[in-house]
């Protein structure tokens, strides 16, 4: 699964929304409450625990779902994710460690874990979730910056807080908006989003190759009228292992400038066939034996060979986004922490054909430990570390 830019965006935006209409507390100080506590926590908290999940759903069905975990003790981290497919219930799980100056890594699937040096230094790793430095003049004003963009949308939204909790000096806050609520500038800039991913997809221009080996040595033998013996292709592929084979190897260079130039060739051939048909993107398709097949775009290739299933949150934005409901739970403390946050956002997206569906957004985190977290060092269990891998597999 892709790394999810979009659903950044849509996170982030959402969020800004509901912090900029979540006010009041009960009290006249209650939007700024709410708003040192996010900003303490995204700038200054340097000691904290949190635990969350996602989901995304699309007409009803559940898309989308993963959870995680996440440390913070000054310089040293601990992040812990897992995403599942929801399609095969595949999981995909890794681990980021910083601890003691050593970054550690591993993902579900690797036999081995990495581990990179860390900086500790203050001035490099800075404060809060963000890593903010005071210092740094252009994160100060953009700070200001969203601080005032926040106040300015938040209108009278605010007055739609209601306390639905208290306890001990700790109160827990709902927020509903309806789509009549929504300001307007936030349904413009999600259609502008919707309109820049649709844009994309339809600019999107690459060359597929069924395999590329396959298509290298039909491209050779066709270019050069010569046959890759069955010895020269146990070498290459590491059957035979023997390092001489490798030096000063007069038709294994020719072999791989003969792939350098195919690249060429068929991308020069995909840039002539989107001239012709007046397209903005697309897609060729090299078969094995040399043979190509040209989409006009990422879906109708997708279509064509079976890997249609959306499985990015890129492929249900549609050609325009609008948010219609949000639904915010969140609860601080006496200490003016923020301990917990529901987000339920309802979209409406527009397919390209025209049809409406509903997306909804849902995310819960629970924080807490702040000033008595304490990072312990990734287990990795029987795992080698990548430079014992390497040597292992003969690298």
């Amino acid at each position: 699964m892709k790394t999810k830019r979009v659903m950044a965006c849509l996170v982030a935006g959402v969020c800004i929304l509901s912090v900029s209409v979540v006010a009041a507390f009960g009290s006249v100080n209650g939007y700024a409450n709410y708003k040192t506590a996010v900003k303490a926590l995204a700038l200054n908290v340097d000691n904290v625990s949190a635990q969350g999940t996602f989901s995304m759903s699309y007409d009803g069905a559940t898309v989308m779902n993963g959870q995680g975990e996440f440390a913070k003790d000054g310089a040293d981290t601990s992040a812990h994710m897992v995403v599942t497919d929801v399609y095969t219930g595949q999981k995909n799980e890794h681990w980021n460690t910083i601890c003691d100056g050593a970054e550690i890594w591993m993902d579900q699937d690797a036999p081995y874990y990495q581990t990179y040096e860390h900086s500790t230094d203050e001035a490099d790793i800075g404060h809060g979730l963000l890593g903010f430095t005071e210092d740094d003049e252009f994160s100060t004003r953009f700070v200001n910056l969203m601080e005032m963009g926040v106040d300015t949308v938040m209108g009278d939204l605010k007055n739609n807080v209601i306390e639905i909790a208290s306890s001990n000096g700790d109160y827990t806050y709902q927020l509903d908006i309806n789509k009549g609520q929504v300001p307007a500038v936030v349904n413009a800039a999600l259609s502008l989003l919707a309109y820049s991913v649709s844009e994309s997809t339809a600019n999107t221009a690459y060359v597929d190759w069924e395999e590329w080996d396959k298509c290298a040595i039909s491209y050779y033998e066709q270019e050069t009228g010569q046959t890759l013996s069955e010895d020269f292709m146990s070498h290459y592929n590491g059957v035979i292992e023997d390092d001489s084979w490798w030096e000063d190897n007069e038709e294994l260079e020719a072999f791989e400038d003969a792939q350098s130039e195919m690249h060429e060739h068929y991308y020069q051939q995909l840039e002539q066939k989107i001239a012709a048909t007046g397209s903005t993107g697309g897609i060729l398709y090299v078969a094995a034996d040399g043979s190509t097949t040209f989409y006009d775009d990422v879906k109708e290739y997708q279509k064509a060979h079976g890997e249609a299933d959306m499985d990015d949150i890129e492929d249900f934005i549609g050609q325009d986004l609008s948010l219609e409901t949000v639904h915010f739970v969140f609860s601080v403390d006496k200490s003016g922490n923020l301990t917990f946050n529901h987000c339920e956002a309802t979209f409406l997206t527009v397919d390209e054909d025209g049809q409406t569906h509903t997306m909804v957004l849902t995310g819960d985190a629970t924080l807490g430990d702040y000033g008595t977290t304490v990072i312990q060092p990734l287990d990795v269990g029987d795992r080698l570390s990548y430079e014992e891998y390497q040597n292992q597999v003969g690298f």
